[in-house]
């Protein structure tokens, strides 16, 4: 009986602090509009690999384009890759950017 008190309340605070980590890290989200079916690009993560020849900072920066196909919250998107359909699933605002076609 008092281990399900402690699950409880332990519970409580993760859910308290979950909520304090995501109000500070939305607090510098830049305000972009998107909606379901735009186009974005995709920020790229890519690691140097000495061994095989690879520089990072070469790398392409952004990737994609990306059809936004749902909308999980208001700062969150799932994505699917425009040509191989690829999805991508749960990306923060922060990690894409609108794609102009010319």
């Amino acid at each position: 009986m008092r281990m399900n008190l402690v699950y409880a309340i332990v519970r409580d605070e993760i859910l308290e602090s979950q909520d304090v980590y995501l109000k500070y890290y939305n607090r510098h989200t830049k305000q972009k509009e998107f909606k379901i079916g735009d186009l974005v690009l995709l920020k790229t993560h890519h690691l140097s690999d000495a061994s095989k020849g690879f520089a990072a900072k070469l790398a392409p920066k952004r990737d994609g384009p990306y059809r936004i196909v749902a909308k999980i919250s208001d700062n969150v998107f799932s994505l699917e890759h425009h040509s191989t359909k690829q999805r991508v699933n749960e990306v923060h605002v922060n990690e894409m950017s609108p794609f102009f076609q010319i």
